[in-house]
């Protein structure tokens, strides 16, 4: 019954030892974020143009993540309490490396939600999330996912959060500039 104490039986499994605790609010520990910060994936970058391609100055890019949904549950334990939770992604964040914008420009963008894909029709119903490089050069794009951890905690029978988690991974694009020359006839 949730709140009430209850015993846990632990066996050392390397001399058989038996040992039995009484587990109550005041001697159970909540979970630690290590474990969570260890399952947290990484995010998988989708970009248009791609990266491999590389981007145009001025022209929006477009950003998201693919793998932005719940993770499976999980067991997170901290001495004799393990408890299921699972990882809810919260938000993303992207640096987008181009270090040389101009003061008051940031190159730090976060978007409602995960980005969508470009498609043609992404782009008309403007539900997308872009970035426009403003120099050239190669730019490591960075992708944060920050993840709420909700548990059930069985000693009070309250649904906790542990402090949020992220998540980062990096990709490198080449932005290039465009020239063009206009003459009269």
């Amino acid at each position: 019954m949730a709140g009430q104490p209850y015993w846990r039986r632990c066996v050392n499994r390397l001399t058989g030892a038996v040992s039995v605790r009484r587990i109550t609010a005041q001697t159970a520990r909540p979970p630690t974020t290590q474990r969570a910060q260890k399952e947290a994936p990484l995010p998988e970058i989708g970009m248009s143009p791609d990266p491999t391609t590389g981007t145009v100055v001025g022209i929006p890019t477009w950003i998201w993540v693919r793998n932005f949904t719940p993770t499976d549950p999980l067991i997170l334990t901290n001495g004799l309490v393990g408890v299921v939770a699972r990882l809810v992604p919260m938000s993303v964040v992207w640096d987008m490396g181009d270090d040389g914008a101009a003061p008051g420009d940031a190159d730090v963008v976060q978007c409602d939600g995960p980005g969508v894909p470009w498609t043609p029709a992404a782009a008309s119903g403007g539900g997308g999330c872009a970035y426009v490089f403003r120099h050239r050069g190669t730019h490591r794009v960075t992708a944060t996912i920050w993840w709420d951890v909700p548990y059930f905690d069985t000693v009070t029978g309250q649904l906790q959060h542990l402090p949020p988690v992220s998540s980062t991974s990096a990709v490198d694009i080449i932005a290039t500039e465009l020239d063009t020359v206009i003459r009269d006839r």
